[in-house]
């Protein structure tokens, strides 16, 4: 189960890579049987690249025994050349392998080319040591084994460049073997034309569907929906993504790779975010009059201004940034106080300072005095609401209206007359002018 897990891939019908190593010999690398049979009732099985490249690495394998048993010097240059193969080494510390990581993918390739290139090398030696015969044995066995595969249907899913190029270098391969005057590096040349392109085999057209869907559907956003750097993120993958839509040889990693940046692209687009009631409360608020309001509750809209005002000059501002700056901006505008009136009792209280406390009885002016303090505390207070603005009134009132004068003597004795504020005063006043005036009147009268 290890060993299947550790070669296993999701696709593996059209996958030749792996997750961690090479495995070797993994299950998923027979072809699949299929399920119908045939006119004689044999199974026939369909073909995997996995199987494909097995069977191309016997043809390498085979390549380098016929090598091998032409001479000890090429089976000397053969062994030496397997030998420097390298390999991934990194073990655990129980002995076995450890993932295999991007380089190790990459040595595998490369010495596997190395390997191929090497075998190339060596049979073109061979071919040199025989000048005076032409030698077509190779091209024989290109010519073979590519006729195989069209018969197989190999090239039905190959991208048309390498399509054409293998029906070309197969026409040449066959027009050299029948033509007895060809030398050997024509020969040689057309081989390795035609092994080449028998390598490309494998070079599988992408399937574009859900590519083309995606490119229609998000060519129709438009630019002034979203902010400027998720914009360009977006249009660098969607530009490329047509680009490769458009390319008839595309390969099917191009297409799966293109396809994964579009979708990644149109993932972190972010949306223009919508500031226009941040932008009129803000304009609201700039055209208050300060000094209309409270110090205290004034002072709490510099925070909610100051990041608001940042999240309308951010032009990379979230949706959620903005709302969250509106928010915060209307509830310091509720909590706004408008400064109360305090006209009436800035009046009380010029009444009260003008009163002689030598008029009235210690007790009731002692009240007049204390309700004064308090008016006088609350008329300073910048930050002094209207209730207590009014609240403050009424008390001086009330103390004015109780007072009580030392005005009235009988038989001797001060008698308090409450009196209710300076109009009561200026009542008693009067009655004592009308007083004098009836004494005066009634001496003349006796005189």
């Amino acid at each position: 189960m290890r060993w299947a897990w550790d070669n296993y891939v999701y696709n593996m019908h059209e996958n030749i890579s792996y997750r961690y190593w090479e495995p070797g010999d993994g299950w998923f690398i027979y072809p699949i049987e299929k399920e119908e049979l045939d006119e004689n009732y044999n199974a026939s099985f369909y073909s995997t690249p996995r199987y494909e490249m097995l069977k191309k690495g016997i043809r390498d394998i085979n390549k380098a025994k016929y090598l091998i048993e032409q001479s000890d010097e090429l089976k000397e240059k053969v062994t030496e050349l397997v030998g420097s193969l390298e390999t991934p080494n990194g073990t655990t510390s129980y002995g076995s392998r450890v993932p295999a990581t991007e380089a190790d993918r990459q040595l595998v390739f490369t010495e596997v080319n190395r390997m191929k290139d090497g075998i190339i090398e060596l049979s073109r030696e061979l071919l040199t040591e025989t000048p005076d015969t032409v030698n077509k044995v190779a091209l024989e066995t290109a010519v073979t084994t590519a006729k195989a595969l069209v018969e197989q249907g190999a090239l039905k899913d190959v991208i048309p460049a390498v399509a054409d190029e293998f029906d070309a270098a197969l026409a040449e391969a066959q027009t050299i073997l029948a033509d007895q005057n060809d030398d050997q590096t024509t020969v040689d040349a057309s081989f390795f034309r035609l092994a080449k392109a028998i390598q490309m085999v494998d070079f599988v057209k992408g399937d574009k569907t859900e590519l083309a869907a995606l490119i229609e559907e998000y060519s129709k956003l438009e630019e002034k929906d979203y902010t400027a750097d998720s914009w360009k993120v977006f249009k660098e993958a969607l530009d490329a993504a047509v680009a490769v839509n458009e390319d008839e040889n595309a390969l099917e990693y191009e297409v799966q790779e293109a396809l994964n940046n579009l979708k990644d692209g149109y993932a972190q687009l972010v949306v223009v975010a919508d500031k226009s009631a941040l932008q009129s409360m803000v304009d609201r608020i700039n055209g208050l009059d300060e000094e209309a309001y409270t110090p205290e509750s004034w002072a709490k809209l510099a925070d909610p201004m100051k990041v608001a005002q940042a999240v309308l000059d951010n032009p990379t501002a979230t949706q959620d940034e903005v709302n969250a700056a509106y928010e915060a901006l209307v509830r310091a505008y509720l909590d706004l106080r408008l400064k109360p009136n305090k006209d009436l009792l800035k009046d009380l209280i010029n009444k009260a300072e003008g009163l002689d406390s030598a008029n009235y009885t210690k007790a009731s002016f002692d009240g007049l005095t204390r309700a004064l303090n308090e008016a006088k505390a609350v008329f300073d207070n910048p930050n002094a609401s209207q209730v207590e603005v009014d609240n403050a009134k009424d008390v001086l009132a009330k103390a004015i209206a109780g007072l009580q004068t030392k005005t009235l003597v009988n038989n001797g004795d001060t008698t308090s007359v409450k009196t209710g504020d300076n109009s009561l005063a200026g009542m008693f006043a009067g009655l004592a002018l009308l007083s004098v005036a009836g004494y005066t009147v009634l001496r003349r009268k006796e005189n």
